[in-house]
């Protein structure tokens, strides 16, 4: 997932980190903005470009919150 990001995004990522948890949680977060939880999806995890799609529907607003729109 990483590596399709960074291929999508390039260098407009300053960060992607993996954070170890238990219990079977796998969450997506950017921006401080919940983009996948595989509890809140059926236990499933994303498919291929579902996470980079997320982030695109968002980046819109994301960049008018930045400019203070």
């Amino acid at each position: 997932m990483a590596e399709e990001l960074v291929g999508r995004f390039g260098t407009e990522i300053a960060e992607i980190a993996l954070i170890p948890g238990s219990g079977g949680v796998f969450k997506v977060e950017c921006n401080g903005t919940l983009l996948f939880s595989k509890k809140e999806e059926g236990n499933r995890f994303p498919e291929y470009g579902e996470i980079s799609a997320r982030i695109a529907e968002r980046r819109g607003e994301w960049e008018r919150q930045a400019g203070g729109a």
